[in-house]
């Protein structure tokens, strides 16, 4: 991905996540799943990362970005109180399990891209 592309990118789903965790629309009733907004924050968060991973070149920068992103998921956490929305610590413990979930994946698919694009291009 090019890397001003990826920054685009990032800035946007900072924007998105940014957007809807401040407005205060009404929720999709999901039914009784257990935890299903702690696993949506993780699941944004790990999207949020995996995508930051793409912003930077060395492994060190890429944990300053996954700081950052926590610092940014802190201030929105600490924003939603005065919105009418509910401060939670545990969001916040949901946003950094996405986000170290989301550097797991950039790692691991980092790894198997070469074999991957180099399978690609062997079948014929």
């Amino acid at each position: 991905m090019n890397l001003t592309a990826a920054r685009f990118a990032i800035f946007s789903y900072a924007i998105l996540i940014a957007f809807l965790s401040l407005s205060s629309g009404e929720l999709q009733d999901w039914g009784n799943i257990v935890y299903l907004d702690k696993m949506q924050h993780a699941m944004a968060y790990s999207g949020f990362a995996f995508l930051g991973c793409f912003c930077v070149w060395r492994w060190r920068q890429r944990w300053a970005v996954a700081i950052s992103i926590l610092l940014f998921s802190a201030v929105i956490e600490w924003l939603q109180g005065y919105v009418g929305r509910q401060t939670s610590w545990l969001d916040l413990v949901a946003n950094l399990t996405g986000i170290l979930t989301g550097l797991l994946c950039y790692r691991i698919w980092s790894l198997y891209r070469p074999r991957l694009v180099k399978s690609l291009y062997s079948i014929r």
